[in-house]
């Protein structure tokens, strides 16, 4: 999209409903334009980009609703031919004139003296992101380690993983990044105690793995010395998250703060995830889920 195209990237579903209804409305199938296109779950998400741009440009419908699956599946998504997707996507307004709303930074800002553990007064002024004009990386929270600690249902879709070996999805799999994520072999709907507990591992970690992971990235990093402040992506119970702040603690770090004690307005618990996705962004280091 350039300049001088004027067309809104999104629009509400009221409006939608408003200026599309049902009988204007052209409907296609995945499974359908997929097999039209020659596509199949081993193909490059590129070709399967291109394929729907080109199908969906040469259509002289203004009003056209997909029906029936994901253009991307579980089975792209989750297996290297979607990584062919990236160098378009960065290229992309969706990335190159993304910013967070004031909403979340107005959040992140006044919730930022408990992540830090000083007074509002000692906050440094680069670090006040209620302004949308700082720039990402001067306002990195230095010492600062996020992780994510996904919970709750988690431990059953962790297994089922484990069972078809599933890879890490996404941008996880660049073979650039540091921790790489090989699944155990031989996985056809089942698996062995030994592969479930690797799998695990990466997926639902017990407290003391989270420990060991955290000082090893401590010891990994360049200047880590410095990291001394953790904060808990999470979903997890009161109890767990209760249990794993104060085994961190106990570990040494200095200070361990969780999506659960991040104080928000009404208005702002709509958007408790981005508030989340926010801190770990600008945190010093993030050690992410990769299948989640």
């Amino acid at each position: 999209m350039g300049p001088d195209v004027s067309a809104p990237r999104a629009v509400y579903e009221e409006y939608w409903e408003q200026v599309c209804p049902p009988e204007r409305r052209t409907h296609l199938k995945v499974s359908q334009v997929h097999q039209e296109l020659g596509l199949d779950n081993g193909s490059e998400g590129s070709d399967i980009m291109g394929g729907w741009v080109d199908k969906i440009s040469k259509m002289p419908d203004n009003c056209i609703e997909i029906d029936d699956a994901h253009i991307f599946d579980y089975g792209t998504i989750g297996t290297p031919p979607i990584l062919s997707v990236w160098p378009e996507l960065a290229k992309s307004p969706i990335l190159k004139k993304f910013s967070w709303s004031p909403l979340v930074l107005n959040a992140v800002a006044r919730n930022l003296p408990r992540i830090m553990g000083v007074s509002a007064s000692q906050i440094p002024k680069h670090l006040d992101t209620a302004s949308t004009t700082v720039a990402p990386h001067d306002s990195m929270i230095l010492g600062l380690v996020a992780i994510h600690l996904r919970r709750g249902d988690y431990d059953q879709h962790c297994e089922f993983l484990a069972k078809w070996g599933a890879r890490f999805t996404g941008w996880n799999q660049f073979p650039e990044y540091h921790d790489m994520f090989v699944p155990p072999k031989g996985a056809d709907g089942t698996t062995t105690p030994e592969n479930l507990a690797t799998y695990m591992k990466r997926c639902w970690p017990t407290k003391e793995q989270v420990i060991a992971k955290l000082d090893a990235v401590r010891q990994e990093t360049v200047g880590g010395e410095r990291l001394e402040r953790v904060f808990i992506l999470t979903n997890g119970d009161d109890e767990w998250v209760k249990d794993m702040k104060s085994a961190l603690k106990g570990a040494g770090w200095k200070g361990v703060t969780t999506s659960k004690d991040i104080k928000l307005k009404k208005a702002e618990i709509e958007v408790d995830g981005a508030v989340d996705m926010q801190i770990a962004a600008r945190a010093e280091v993030f050690v992410g889920n990769g299948v989640s």
